[in-house]
């Protein structure tokens, strides 16, 4: 019994996932801008995305997913599915803006202990070992639809996110190149620790989605609590709660009762103005149907970790 797997970045584009782009509308994207710009005055719950305004940090993000569930279908019969994977970004922030830049991503499967899958891909290079056929090429190897597929989707602006004065997100416009079209379900993931900090206030609340691979976005909201100053380094720790929710298709069927809760902490550098570091533990539990009939319970566990590099990153040409 094989399931879909709650990971991030599992599907990579190379490997058939695809994504409908989103559609940009002016006129709602004014009447949201006004909206948001009244409630950002006035509310202490942060968007969902932001940043400081006065952020001063070129830190390349590494955010690693360690994930396990296990599926028990009515005949009791247990899979144990097991999947690793890592998306480097780089957030750059100007005046009333922010970029998003992917730089690489890879994946690893295992199905009850034997490897199925491990991907990795950058603009420059790309591997696939799947079901013991092995994959490799750089970019100036591969064909020209692969080369436009590397080349808009890496170490170039995928999204640009429109800022309130204050930080927090008001709209956001995903590239049109379409090589990058693929990919841009990835910003979910990517922004999963870019809350906007808030100096003045000891705990505060954000809408938050996390992208669950073939299981679809799941979403709720996040608590932040202050914990603790390091003088010293000027660091900031934050404890993250929450509880998300998942209800709809998945490539398998339908799921059905999907609960998230999250753990964890994330740390906040008062001189870079930015987020460098977090370790979140989410447990998942979920009902899969298919043709109205329970396919299998799933119980779950990912590890989710940021890190950053200290590397001044933009756009290549």
């Amino acid at each position: 019994m094989r399931l879909p797997f709650t990971c991030s970045f599992f599907l990579i584009v190379f490997v058939g996932c695809s994504v409908e782009p989103p559609k940009n509308d002016d006129a709602a994207a004014r009447s949201q801008e006004e909206n948001e710009t009244k409630s950002n005055e006035s509310n202490s719950k942060l968007a969902a995305v932001g940043f400081s305004p006065d952020r001063n940090s070129n830190n390349v993000f590494v955010m690693s997913i360690d994930a396990e569930q296990i599926g028990t279908n009515p005949s009791e019969e247990e899979s144990l599915t097991t999947a690793q994977t890592e998306l480097k970004y780089s957030w750059i922030t100007g005046k009333n803006k922010a970029e998003l830049i992917f730089h690489s991503m890879k994946a690893s499967m295992q199905q009850d202990g034997q490897q199925t899958m491990n991907v990795f891909t950058s603009r420059d290079h790309f591997e696939l070992l799947q079901n013991g056929q092995q994959l490799s090429f750089d970019y100036d190897e591969a064909n020209p639809n692969i080369q436009a597929r590397m080349h808009d989707s890496f170490d170039t602006p995928m999204w640009e996110l429109k800022l309130h004065k204050n930080g927090d997100e008001i709209r956001r416009k995903a590239t049109t190149a379409p090589g990058a079209q693929q990919l841009l379900s990835n910003i979910t993931n990517a922004t999963l620790f870019h809350v906007r900090f808030h100096p003045t206030l000891d705990e505060w609340e954000s809408e938050k989605e996390l992208q669950g691979g073939n299981l679809g976005v799941a979403t709720g909201t996040f608590m932040y609590q202050k914990l603790q100053t390091d003088k010293e380094s000027k660091k900031v720790e934050i404890e993250v709660t929450g509880e998300l929710t998942n209800e709809g298709s998945a490539s398998y069927g339908e799921v059905k009762n999907a609960e998230y809760c999250v753990k964890g902490t994330q740390t906040y550098d008062l001189e870079m103005n930015d987020w460098v570091s977090g370790n979140l533990t989410i447990e998942i539990r979920y009902e899969l149907y298919q043709h109205g009939e329970l396919l299998a319970d799933v119980e779950g566990t990912m590890m989710v970790v940021l890190r950053t590099e200290e590397k001044k990153v933009g756009p290549t040409p």
